[in-house]
């Protein structure tokens, strides 16, 4: 069982960039065919994808700051790890296709309204807290692996569907909002609250190594 889930940690990340490009060709193969609500729900989970990829690899180490965030002498490690990561995002992934096979509604459009949001609010919040911590070496911008993301994708299609709720292309009710609510809130504790909850581990075997052990951040470790 850990040589499948070694090998399947070698090479998950390809399988979601790979994802990620096959909803960017459907978006350009049937552009004229979706309307404004369907291309809002493939531009979050193309941006969950160039999210995942910044947080991991360009530049990566968003770990390291979670996990500096939680206080941990562990940053490699606790209570984030790849593993619990993994699940995370590529839990995200799958419910993004499910959300696609389903179709637009809009329960499932509130819920992605309210996650692009949150993703912008904590990448803000993380970045104004990253700059307390490392003030004293050197960190002086709000940047933190996964801003960028936030701030070019999640909050542009944010605005999209408040247009479409404020316009009435996509009608809603009281009941969407709160299933929506229970529906993200359901999703966010099933893929980050458990897998963090049920993995971390201070001696976890799957830590953050080598090049991207420390990412963005690895300037700010050198400067001490």
């Amino acid at each position: 069982m850990s040589k499948i889930l070694d090998f399947w940690m070698k090479i998950w990340l390809y399988i979601m960039a790979a994802g990620g490009i096959l909803l960017i060709v459907l978006v350009v193969v049937f552009w004229n065919q979706f309307d404004l609500a369907t291309l809002l729900v493939y531009f979050t989970w193309i941006g969950l994808v160039l999210h995942v990829m910044e947080e991991w690899r360009f530049p990566g180490g968003f770990h390291y700051i979670y996990n500096l965030m939680k206080k941990s002498e562990n940053t490699d490690r606790y209570p984030m790890n790849r593993v619990s990561d993994m699940l995370t995002n590529f839990g995200a992934l799958i419910f993004g296709f499910g959300s696609i096979i389903i179709g637009v509604n809009p329960i499932i459009a509130i819920s992605l309204f309210l996650f692009c949001g949150v993703e912008v609010l904590a990448h803000t919040g993380i970045g104004i807290y990253s700059n307390k911590l490392l003030n004293t070496q050197g960190k002086k911008i709000i940047y933190n692996p996964g801003f960028l993301t936030s701030y070019l994708v999640f909050l542009p299609v944010s605005i999209g569907f408040i247009y479409i709720f404020a316009t009435g292309i996509l009608q809603t009710v009281f009941t969407d909002w709160l299933l929506g609510l229970v529906l993200i809130g359901g999703i966010g504790f099933l893929l980050i609250f458990l897998p963090e909850r049920m993995l971390r581990n201070k001696n976890s075997p799957y830590p953050f190594t080598g090049k991207y052990e420390f990412g963005y951040y690895k300037k700010f470790i050198e400067f001490k």
